[in-house]
Protein backbone atom coordinates (compact mmCIF):
# COMPACT_ATOMS: atom_id res chain seq x y z
CA UNK A 1 0.00 0.00 0.00
CA UNK A 2 0.85 3.83 -0.88
CA UNK A 3 1.48 5.64 2.24
CA UNK A 4 -0.60 7.96 0.92
CA UNK A 5 -1.11 11.91 2.85
CA UNK A 6 -4.88 11.96 1.48
CA UNK A 7 -6.86 9.42 0.23
CA UNK A 8 -7.14 9.27 -3.56
CA UNK A 9 -11.10 9.54 -4.96
CA UNK A 10 -12.51 6.67 -5.81
CA UNK A 11 -13.95 5.91 -9.04
CA UNK A 12 -17.70 7.77 -9.64
CA UNK A 13 -19.76 8.67 -12.47
CA UNK A 14 -17.89 11.02 -15.10
CA UNK A 15 -14.42 10.89 -12.97
CA UNK A 16 -12.02 8.15 -13.97
CA UNK A 17 -9.22 6.77 -11.74
CA UNK A 18 -6.55 4.18 -11.40
CA UNK A 19 -3.43 2.81 -11.10
CA UNK A 20 0.20 3.23 -13.14
CA UNK A 21 3.12 1.09 -12.98
CA UNK A 22 5.71 2.97 -12.61
CA UNK A 23 9.08 1.12 -13.84
CA UNK A 24 11.67 4.34 -12.26
CA UNK A 25 9.72 4.17 -8.75
CA UNK A 26 8.98 0.06 -9.22
CA UNK A 27 5.80 0.41 -8.17
CA UNK A 28 1.79 1.05 -8.58
CA UNK A 29 1.07 4.57 -8.17
CA UNK A 30 -2.63 5.82 -8.06
CA UNK A 31 -3.90 8.48 -9.78
CA UNK A 32 -6.83 10.69 -10.13
CA UNK A 33 -7.21 12.19 -13.53
CA UNK A 34 -6.16 10.68 -17.04
CA UNK A 35 -4.03 13.80 -17.00
CA UNK A 36 -2.08 13.08 -14.21
CA UNK A 37 -1.71 8.80 -15.53
CA UNK A 38 -0.07 10.97 -18.17
CA UNK A 39 2.37 12.77 -16.38
CA UNK A 40 3.33 10.10 -14.55
CA UNK A 41 4.49 8.64 -17.48
CA UNK A 42 6.52 11.50 -18.66
CA UNK A 43 8.14 11.11 -15.52
CA UNK A 44 8.68 7.76 -15.95
CA UNK A 45 11.02 8.13 -18.81
CA UNK A 46 12.58 11.54 -18.36
CA UNK A 47 16.16 10.95 -17.69
CA UNK A 48 17.35 13.13 -14.77
CA UNK A 49 14.16 11.96 -12.59
CA UNK A 50 14.83 9.90 -9.98
CA UNK A 51 11.89 9.06 -8.43
CA UNK A 52 8.38 10.55 -7.99
CA UNK A 53 4.99 9.83 -5.66
CA UNK A 54 2.00 10.71 -5.63
CA UNK A 55 0.29 12.97 -2.73
CA UNK A 56 3.13 13.25 -0.77
CA UNK A 57 2.10 15.09 2.18
CA UNK A 58 -0.17 17.89 3.56
CA UNK A 59 1.27 21.29 2.88
CA UNK A 60 -0.86 24.27 5.23
CA UNK A 61 -0.56 27.52 4.19
CA UNK A 62 -1.90 31.22 4.98
CA UNK A 63 -4.75 32.29 2.67
CA UNK A 64 -6.52 36.00 3.18
CA UNK A 65 -5.84 35.05 6.79
CA UNK A 66 -7.19 31.57 6.32
CA UNK A 67 -5.23 28.24 6.70
CA UNK A 68 -5.69 26.23 4.44
CA UNK A 69 -4.31 22.51 3.73
CA UNK A 70 -2.80 21.69 0.13
CA UNK A 71 -2.16 17.83 -0.98
CA UNK A 72 0.39 18.05 -3.66
CA UNK A 73 -0.30 15.79 -6.63
CA UNK A 74 3.45 15.00 -7.13
CA UNK A 75 6.37 15.03 -5.92
CA UNK A 76 9.46 14.64 -7.94
CA UNK A 77 12.93 14.10 -6.99
CA UNK A 78 14.83 15.78 -10.69
CA UNK A 79 18.59 16.16 -11.01
CA UNK A 80 19.09 16.43 -6.66
CA UNK A 81 16.60 18.47 -6.37
CA UNK A 82 12.32 18.59 -5.59
CA UNK A 83 9.89 19.74 -7.01
CA UNK A 84 6.00 19.36 -6.39
CA UNK A 85 4.08 19.17 -9.81
CA UNK A 86 0.30 20.08 -9.69
CA UNK A 87 -1.55 18.88 -13.06
CA UNK A 88 -4.33 21.31 -13.88
CA UNK A 89 -6.09 21.75 -17.30
CA UNK A 90 -4.97 24.52 -18.67
CA UNK A 91 -8.08 26.79 -18.92
CA UNK A 92 -8.52 26.20 -14.86
CA UNK A 93 -4.67 26.52 -14.53
CA UNK A 94 -4.98 30.18 -16.02
CA UNK A 95 -7.91 31.51 -13.90
CA UNK A 96 -6.87 34.41 -11.46
CA UNK A 97 -7.90 32.21 -8.40
CA UNK A 98 -5.89 29.30 -9.34
CA UNK A 99 -3.11 31.50 -10.19
CA UNK A 100 -3.41 33.43 -6.98
CA UNK A 101 -3.64 30.11 -5.16
CA UNK A 102 -0.36 28.59 -7.06
CA UNK A 103 1.61 31.94 -5.70
CA UNK A 104 0.73 31.22 -2.29
CA UNK A 105 1.15 27.43 -2.64
CA UNK A 106 5.36 28.40 -4.27
CA UNK A 107 5.74 30.95 -1.48
CA UNK A 108 5.14 28.10 1.26
CA UNK A 109 6.96 25.84 -0.66
CA UNK A 110 9.80 27.97 -1.44
CA UNK A 111 10.53 27.93 2.66
CA UNK A 112 10.66 24.14 2.83
CA UNK A 113 13.10 23.94 0.02
CA UNK A 114 10.87 22.58 -2.40
CA UNK A 115 9.98 24.07 -6.37
CA UNK A 116 6.69 24.31 -7.33
CA UNK A 117 5.38 23.57 -11.10
CA UNK A 118 2.34 23.16 -12.76
CA UNK A 119 2.13 21.15 -15.67
CA UNK A 120 -0.96 21.46 -17.79
CA UNK A 121 -1.76 18.97 -20.80
CA UNK A 122 0.26 21.63 -23.35
CA UNK A 123 3.35 20.02 -20.85
CA UNK A 124 2.40 17.05 -20.71
CA UNK A 125 1.17 16.41 -24.05
CA UNK A 126 3.58 18.56 -25.88
CA UNK A 127 4.72 16.92 -29.43
CA UNK A 128 7.44 15.24 -30.00
CA UNK A 129 8.09 14.07 -26.65
CA UNK A 130 4.52 12.75 -25.99
CA UNK A 131 4.60 10.69 -29.14
CA UNK A 132 8.95 9.53 -27.88
CA UNK A 133 6.78 8.98 -24.52
CA UNK A 134 4.42 6.34 -25.45
CA UNK A 135 7.14 4.74 -27.81
CA UNK A 136 9.78 4.48 -24.92
CA UNK A 137 6.73 2.78 -22.85
CA UNK A 138 6.28 0.44 -25.25
CA UNK A 139 9.87 -1.15 -24.34
CA UNK A 140 8.74 -1.17 -20.87
CA UNK A 141 6.14 -4.33 -21.85
CA UNK A 142 9.00 -6.06 -23.65
CA UNK A 143 10.93 -6.15 -20.40
CA UNK A 144 14.20 -6.53 -22.58
CA UNK A 145 16.86 -7.00 -20.50
CA UNK A 146 19.65 -4.80 -19.66
CA UNK A 147 22.97 -4.43 -20.35
CA UNK A 148 25.80 -4.24 -17.54
CA UNK A 149 26.96 -0.31 -16.82
CA UNK A 150 30.57 -2.20 -17.91
CA UNK A 151 29.21 -3.09 -21.27
CA UNK A 152 27.26 -0.14 -21.89
CA UNK A 153 30.78 1.79 -21.48
CA UNK A 154 32.52 -0.64 -23.88
CA UNK A 155 29.95 0.02 -26.61
CA UNK A 156 30.55 3.78 -26.24
CA UNK A 157 34.45 3.36 -25.88
CA UNK A 158 35.49 5.38 -28.55
CA UNK A 159 32.58 7.75 -29.03
CA UNK A 160 30.34 9.51 -26.76
CA UNK A 161 27.56 9.29 -28.92
CA UNK A 162 26.06 6.49 -30.97
CA UNK A 163 22.83 6.57 -33.52
CA UNK A 164 20.32 4.08 -33.06
CA UNK A 165 21.17 2.39 -35.70
CA UNK A 166 24.68 1.81 -35.06
CA UNK A 167 24.21 1.20 -31.65
CA UNK A 168 21.84 -1.69 -32.88
CA UNK A 169 24.20 -2.82 -35.20
CA UNK A 170 26.71 -3.30 -31.91
CA UNK A 171 24.17 -4.69 -29.75
CA UNK A 172 23.58 -7.85 -32.58
CA UNK A 173 20.53 -9.26 -31.22
CA UNK A 174 16.91 -9.88 -32.01
CA UNK A 175 14.90 -6.58 -31.73
CA UNK A 176 18.56 -4.68 -30.85
CA UNK A 177 16.87 -1.30 -31.71
CA UNK A 178 14.16 -2.13 -29.18
CA UNK A 179 16.90 -2.92 -26.22
CA UNK A 180 18.66 -0.10 -27.71
CA UNK A 181 15.18 2.26 -26.60
CA UNK A 182 14.76 0.36 -23.11
CA UNK A 183 18.27 1.40 -22.35
CA UNK A 184 17.14 5.46 -22.84
CA UNK A 185 13.67 4.87 -20.92
CA UNK A 186 15.57 2.87 -17.62
CA UNK A 187 17.84 5.83 -17.79
CA UNK A 188 20.67 4.33 -18.73
CA UNK A 189 21.17 6.14 -22.25
CA UNK A 190 20.29 9.36 -22.47
CA UNK A 191 18.38 10.94 -25.93
CA UNK A 192 17.13 14.42 -26.73
CA UNK A 193 12.99 13.88 -26.14
CA UNK A 194 12.55 16.82 -27.48
CA UNK A 195 13.05 15.72 -31.13
CA UNK A 196 11.31 12.62 -32.73
CA UNK A 197 13.18 9.41 -32.17
CA UNK A 198 14.59 7.81 -35.39
CA UNK A 199 17.11 5.30 -36.36
CA UNK A 200 19.35 8.19 -36.93
CA UNK A 201 18.39 9.86 -33.21
CA UNK A 202 22.01 10.08 -31.15
CA UNK A 203 22.60 8.33 -28.03
CA UNK A 204 24.59 9.06 -25.16
CA UNK A 205 26.05 7.85 -21.82
CA UNK A 206 25.64 10.13 -18.69
CA UNK A 207 28.33 12.77 -19.00
CA UNK A 208 30.72 9.98 -21.29
CA UNK A 209 33.02 12.28 -23.31
CA UNK A 210 34.73 10.92 -26.62
CA UNK A 211 37.86 9.21 -26.17
CA UNK A 212 40.59 11.41 -28.19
Amino acid sequence: MNNLARRVVTRSKGRVVGHFFSYRNQKHLQWESQLERDCMRVLDVLPDVESFSEQPFPLRYVCLGKEVTYYPDLLVTRSGRQIVIEVKPYEKAISPEAIEKFNNIEAALAELGISFEVWTEKEIRREPRWSNVILLMSTHRQRIELLADDVLVQLFSECSSLSVRQLSKRLRKVNARGQALSLVSAGKLLMDLDQPITRDSLVRLPEKECVQ
